[in-house]
């Protein structure tokens, strides 16, 4: 049974220190996954090749997902070099668990079970199998937030087209790309539907000679 984190932190959840800092931890990765949405369109404008005023006629509102799928048929449109959707698929497989994370952690909330935080949408699933949940730490939180730093620093040398500049930036942003990647997401293990006993088959009777 879950409890809302507000009203009842639950056994396992220390008051005041370790939930401020469970807090401000939270806060760094939020504000850390905007600037994420911030180059994930400029991304999208860069490789769409159309001027700044269509650019924000065309593509306003368009979220993280829909952005990489975007830059993704612009890679199919222009037939991208292997290389370049290889790069830019790590990044964007990262950016989704990274995501589902944080639509996870905002769109539901934080609530507490036995085994301490969680972020679920268990209240609102209309079937079990559909159930997601996110133990929350503040070591899970550290890691996304490494992670986001991570794929901003990517998205940001790789939108440079001049060598010379990206060079430099390279350089000075060399810890936040090269920093290994932390998060992965937890397996999800929903109930397993019984599975249906086949009807027997029928044994196929043969005529009488």
């Amino acid at each position: 049974m879950t409890r809302n984190w507000l009203l009842n932190p639950g056994p396992n959840v220390k008051r005041s220190a370790d939930r401020e800092r469970l807090y401000q931890e939270l806060g760094r990765f939020v504000d850390l996954f905007a600037s994420t949405e911030v180059l994930l369109q400029l991304t999208l404008w860069n490789m769409s090749r159309v001027p700044n005023q269509i650019a924000k006629a065309v593509f306003s509102g368009v979220k993280a997902d829909l952005a990489m799928q975007n830059i993704k048929r612009i890679f199919e449109a222009t037939d991208a070099p292997a290389e370049k959707r290889k790069r830019y698929q790590e990044i964007f497989t990262h950016v989704g668990w990274i995501s589902d994370a944080r639509n996870l952690l905002l769109h539901h909330g934080l609530s507490t079970d036995d085994e301490g935080v969680v972020a679920t949408n268990s209240w609102w699933a209309l079937t079990k199998d559909r159930i997601k949940r996110l133990h929350i730490t503040t070591d899970l939180l550290y890691d996304l937030a490494s992670d986001t730093i991570k794929v901003n620093s990517l998205l940001q040398i790789n939108m440079i087209g001049e060598d010379d500049v990206r060079a430099r930036i390279e350089e000075r942003s060399r810890t936040d790309w090269e920093r290994p990647w932390l998060y992965k997401p937890e397996q999800q293990h929903p109930e397993k539907k019984p599975r249906r006993s086949s009807a027997p088959t029928r044994q196929r009777q043969t005529k009488p000679r």
